[in-house]
């Protein structure tokens, strides 16, 4: 019933389960938890996100009873990442949901030794990706945050209860590094380690990030999931590092587009317009249905002063992504706005538009939009 998207069916089902004499045990807790934020995930991207808060609400329920059974879980934890992301992906209307019951779970974890386990990948000797010197470039760079528990003041003060799920997401990922005993397998490992990478970039540490990562490829050097990340997140840190990361990856798995989109995203930074459009258009024939391989070809044509393709290129992303990509609809819209506007037919009289004015908020004209949108 999950595979086929029938989550109603596969939840009675599971809830039957765990109410009857099953209720104690861990694959019928991880099973109904799974099912939940497969079916949270979506609703969230179909956009019924007021419907995926009640489903969220009972997915918290299950990872409580869950933590009880087991708290040494690894599947528990990365199940309360997945809670925070898709928290942190609404950014509104968390409340209510009983996120504070993951905090509180996460709290009771967090004993004074919240670092990694003693064992493998810990200590590691330096390889290729330590040589190349990532954080030493003369690239964009941005500040080293600490790893400590404490929200630093300034981070992100506008908005306190999003950098407060940002903080627990990682810490989540931080237990479940603690929890992994030091006979754990090395793909095991890597893929804590990966999870926790991921917490880290979500927040906008991205130094901590690339540490996370460069200790999964060394422990598992054949993933080419682990390289592509490492590789996006070196963009603005050097990009002969990123390149190498992202040709490490297409020569592991060259089948997924999402490496080559990665590499021409890498040439769009550095303003390699010719080569950014090469890869779009490999990413393009390897997925003809990925929104990004088209909105990307757009910007590249864009960068090379076409001034018909990328408009209908966009249009194409947009319709593709059906609402699901935000940035093709951001990038479709200014394509829109910045379309020019012809005079109309002869006879034809102008339309004369009454400029919106909000509360407490200057006139917007079409000439400041048009500034504006430059």
């Amino acid at each position: 019933y999950k595979a086929m998207l029938r989550y109603g069916e596969a939840l009675e089902q599971l809830q039957a389960l765990s109410s009857g004499g099953h209720a104690a045990e861990k694959c019928v807790l991880t099973a109904l938890y799974e099912t939940h934020i497969a079916r949270a995930r979506h609703e969230v991207d179909g956009g019924f996100v007021g419907r995926s808060r009640d489903t969220i609400r009972e997915a918290v329920g299950v990872l409580r009873r869950a933590y009880k059974v087991d708290r040494a879980s690894q599947k528990l934890w990365k199940a309360v990442q997945d809670i925070f992301a898709l928290c942190l992906e609404v950014e509104s209307g968390c409340e209510g949901i009983g996120v504070e019951i993951l905090e509180g779970m996460i709290d009771e974890m967090n004993g004074e030794n919240l670092g990694v386990s003693e064992g493998e990948g810990n200590n590691l000797k330096s390889d290729e990706i330590e040589k190349m010197n990532i954080l030493e470039s003369n690239e964009i760079n941005d500040t080293n945050i600490s790893k400590s528990k404490e929200i630093a003041p300034d981070s992100n003060s506008a908005y306190p209860d999003i950098d407060r799920l940002h903080n627990y997401n990682v810490l989540a990922a931080k237990i479940a590094l603690r929890v992994l005993p030091a006979s754990a397998a090395k793909p095991m490992r890597a893929g804590a380690l990966y999870n926790e990478a991921v917490a880290y970039m979500g927040w906008g540490h991205r130094d901590s990030a690339i540490d996370s990562l460069r200790k999964a490829v060394q422990l598992e050097p054949g993933n080419p999931e682990f390289w592509a990340a490492l590789g996006a997140a070196c963009i603005t840190r050097s990009a002969r590092v990123s390149q190498h990361c992202f040709i490490r990856a297409a020569s592991l798995a060259p089948g997924p587009p999402d490496v080559w989109i990665g590499l021409a995203a890498l040439c769009l930074t550095y303003r390699d317009f010719e080569l950014a459009q090469r890869c779009f258009a490999r990413a393009q024939s390897l997925g003809p249905s990925t929104p990004a391989a088209w909105a990307g070809l757009a910007l590249a044509l864009h960068g090379l002063h076409d001034a018909d393709q990328p408009a209908r290129l966009l249009t194409h992303a947009y319709v593709l992504a059906n609402g699901r990509a935000p940035l093709c609809a951001l990038l479709y819209g200014l394509s829109v706005v910045r379309k020019p506007v012809g005079r109309p037919p002869p006879g034809l009289a102008p339309i004369h538009i009454r400029p919106l004015r909000r509360r407490g908020s200057r006139q917007l004209t079409c000439a400041h939009a048009h500034s504006h949108s430059h």
